[in-house]
């Protein structure tokens, strides 16, 4: 199971290059690179549920990332893809698109955001009428206007009232 979830790590890894993140500005990069991340849990399911599995963590070898050091992860993957993204929020920190505060704090702020948003999504747990893709960028975009990033507005969107009911916004 261990050598699948690595599989899921390196496809997460091509689809955020896919999906075109390189030469951004930092908040772009970060927004674009959690956006790809979103997708990539609702298309492929069984890979990001694995990923996140509990029976997969390990305590990190003493050559792994100090900083990262106390904190269990599944494979080198794993620690690769999370300590991206707290790279990339330093760089939004070090660039001023995002506020200043602890870049691991914001990081797990995020992680968790993506994570939870993505559990619901593809459990069909999301009470909402709206597309998953259009909930995520904007609780994303809310999400860091908390932290200090200037986004996009946000729409307005109906509770969902009934199981697979069609998604529209108000």
């Amino acid at each position: 199971m261990a050598a699948v979830g690595q599989e899921g790590f390196r496809r997460l890894a091509a689809r955020v290059r896919e999906d075109g993140v390189e030469g951004l500005p930092a908040l772009e990069t970060l927004r674009e690179t959690l956006l790809a991340y979103m997708r990539f849990s609702v298309e492929e399911k069984d890979f990001f549920r694995l990923m996140i599995a509990n029976l997969l963590k390990r305590p990190l070898r003493a050559d792994e990332t100090e900083e990262l050091k106390p904190f269990p992860f599944s494979s080198p993957e794993a620690l690769a893809s999370f300590s991206e993204l707290v790279a990339v929020v330093k760089r939004c920190q070090t660039e001023g698109s995002l506020g200043p505060g602890d870049s691991l704090f914001i990081a797990n702020l995020l992680h968790a955001f993506v994570h939870g948003v993505a559990r619901l999504a593809i459990d069909d747990h999301l009470k909402i009428a709206c597309p998953e893709d259009e909930f995520f960028r904007q609780g994303l975009d809310a999400v860091l206007r908390g932290l200090g990033a200037a986004s996009a507005g946000s729409r307005h969107w109906k509770l969902r009232t009934t199981p697979g009911a069609a998604r529209q916004p108000r």
